[in-house]
């Protein structure tokens, strides 16, 4: 099946109405969204994060990449419905990385990457979780 002509811009569409309205829900909803830095140690290809989020919350991580680099991202969480989704700095979502628990790709663009890790069980208690970021 090929895509036709529109199937990209689609997608980027779609994918931006859903973050808004994620964005909007958590926000009636008395939700928050967390904003942080990945920072690599020196020598280090891989950083860990680590933290609880509740229904209708995000947390959001930014780190910088190059084009051509290989990510690889991975969440832990024993409630299967903590996933994230990575977005790349033109700020179309990356393909393949909507919405998933494991991700590994090679990089388009250079520049400041977002990964929003949710939790989509509604009505839950805050959720732990260990998000795993890669770059080689």
């Amino acid at each position: 099946m090929t895509p036709n002509k529109f199937g990209s811009r689609t997608s980027t569409i779609i994918f931006t109405a859903l973050l808004c309205f994620f964005s909007v829900a958590a926000l009636a909803q008395g939700g928050t969204v967390t904003e942080r830095r990945i920072r690599f140690a020196r020598g280090r290809t891989t950083a860990v994060e680590k933290g609880a989020i509740a229904y209708a919350h995000s947390d959001v991580y930014t780190l910088g990449a190059r084009r051509g680099q290989t990510m690889s991202l991975h969440i832990a969480s024993a409630n299967r419905q903590v996933v994230f989704s990575l977005t790349a700095p033109s700020g179309t979502p990356v393909e393949g990385a909507f919405t998933v628990r494991d991700w590994s790709g090679e990089l388009p663009e250079s520049g400041d990457y977002t990964i929003t890790v949710v939790n989509n069980r509604e009505h839950s208690a805050a959720s732990a979780y260990t998000l795993e970021v890669t770059i080689r």
